[in-house]
Parts: structure tokens; C-alpha cells; sequence
């Protein structure tokens, strides 16, 4: 299960998997239908699109994934966002033998993961950092891990992180329907960033999706907020190292590492609006 924002990252992690048989995207009321850029991003794969009531008439085949992408606006409450994964997770759990979730903790909504597996009664993780840590979101996510982002977070303030998802989505979330409440949801957010201290913004770049694109979206982003920006090169170990630990579940690996032990304290970035 993964939000749009980070659809890229998931779409590269499937890239470099050559057991998958088949990815099943997986219809439902709060997902995403992204088959045009599934297809386009897995070349070569068997990709079908299912709803999620017709699950059972999928092929059973070596090695499915069944892709859920839901929609960034469950962000906006963390008990429905916590309660829609547990739900979702649960119609997934007669054709799943692992879930990973595409996601941090997102402002603590997915925190106690071993609880969430325990209510399912099924492995389900969220993303993962090379030292055990349960990263806190999608920027900690492409900078590597909690103990990175924490070092960005404290040698960067007043700096918002831009990722190529978020970058295309950050629009949206201001949930205007016209052009009055469009703009007064953009001073609004002016507002607040002016009141936080918020006056650059770093591109954090992993190197995927359309680069041309992402480089536009971030330059209307800071000329609309007249902020000053930078770019900084990212990895891909945290998605590569959760997608492995996730399916070696399938195989009884040990799930201790996967973040169902003690975890570290979540790193605070709530000033963040969106």
C-alpha cells in the first residue's frame, strides 16, 4: 500500500525485482488509478487491474504484488488514515502473506506497527531505515533514514523539503474548489510560512520520474512563496532495504527487524503544514 507521493520510489523498487510474476493494482474507493504510469513504469511486466471485491478470481502465480494506491488526502486526519490502512489491510489479507506499507510513521498515525500486525494478523511494515528505525516520513524516507533527516532538520531551519510526489501534489492538498478559495488558501499558506520562519526550500532528488518536470514544479513552488532553493541528492536505500525485509517475511525472516521491537523516538517536523 503506498500514497501517490511516493508512487516513483515503489515503482522502482518493482523495477528491480526480476521474481515478479505479476502486479496486480488494486481498485477500491479510496484508491488511486494509476495504470497508464504503472504500465509505463514496469515494462515487460504482467500488470492487471482489479477490484478489490474480485480479488479472488486473480491467478495464483509464483510471486504476485497487489498494488493499493490510496489518495493523499487521508493525510489530513491521522485516526481515518490509521483506520483506512487497518481496513484496507484486512480485505488484502486472505491474498497477502506480507503488506508493506509505503509510508512513514506520517505525524504518528502509523506508530506500534506490531500492533497493527497483531489486529490483522498479518506482517505488515511500514518504510525502514538501514539501522532498524522506522523513518518518519517521505523526506526522512529519500534522505535515508531518521538519524539523516534529523541532521537536515537540525542544520536546516526554516527549510521545507520538496520531493519529486510531493512537488506534484502540494497543490492539491490545499483542497480549493475555486478561485477565491484557491487564493486565499495560497496566503494562507504564505502566512504560515512567514510565521515559521520558512524561507528556502531543498529539491530532494532521488533521480527518478521526469526530472524537467520535477525541477518546474519546484521552481513555481518557490516563486509563488519567494523563497530561495537548493538541491541535494538523495538514495533509494531505505525503499530498496524495506521492499527486501518485506518479502523476506514471505520466506520467515526474522520480523524483529522490521520494526516490531523497541522503536526510536519519532523525529518532531509537525510544523511542516502539509
Amino acid at each position: 500500500m503506498s500514497c501517490t507521493v511516493l508512487q516513483e520510489e515503489l515503482f522502482h523498487v518493482l523495477r528491480r525485482d526480476p521474481e515478479i510474476s505479476k502486479v496486480v493494482m488494486v481498485q477500491g474507493e479510496r484508491n488511486v488509478d494509476n495504470m497508464p504510469r504503472l504500465a509505463a513504469a514496469l515494462p515487460g511486466k504482467q500488470i492487471i487491474s482489479v477490484h478489490e471485491d474480485d480479488l479472488d478470481k486473480v491467478d495464483d502465480d509464483d510471486f504476485t504484488v497487489f498494488l493499493v494506491m490510496k489518495t493523499t488526502s487521508l493525510h489530513r486526519n491521522p485516526d481515518e488514515f490509521r483506520a483506512d490502512i487497518i481496513a484496507t489491510a484486512r480485505k488484502m489479507k486472505p491474498y497477502a502473506g506480507s503488506i508493506l506499507l509505503f509510508y512513514g510513521l506520517c505525524r504518528n498515525a502509523l506508530r506500534k506497527m506490531h500492533h497493527i500486525s497483531e489486529e490483522v494478523g498479518l506482517p505488515i511494515m511500514i518504510l525502514t531505515d538501514t539501522e532498524g528505525n522506522e523513518v518518519d516520513d517521505c523526506f526522512g524516507a529519500v534522505l535515508g533514514g531518521k538519524r539523516r533527516y534529523l541532521e537536515h532538520i537540525k542544520a536546516n531551519h526554516g527549510t521545507l523539503f520538496l520531493i519529486t510526489g510531493y512537488a506534484e501534489h502540494w497543490s492539491s492538498k490545499l483542497g480549493s474548489k475555486d478561485v477565491v478559495s484557491a487564493m486565499q488558501a495560497y496566503e494562507d499558506l504564505r502566512f504560515i510560512f512567514d510565521r515559521c520562519g520558512y524561507n528556502r526550500v531543498i529539491r530532494l532528488d532521488t533521480g527518478l520520474g521526469d526530472q524537467q518536470r520535477f525541477r518546474k514544479q519546484v521552481d513555481i513552488f518557490v516563486r509563488t512563496f519567494d523563497m530561495d532553493f537548493r538541491t541535494e541528492d538523495c538514495d533509494l536505500s531505505v525503499f530498496e532495504h524495506s521492499y527486501d525485509l518485506a518479502k523476506g517475511m514471505l520466506r520467515g525472516a526474522n520480523k524483529q527487524e522490521a520494526g516490531s521491537g523497541e522503536e526510536a523516538p519519532p523525529v518532531l517536523n509537525d510544523a511542516v503544514p502539509f
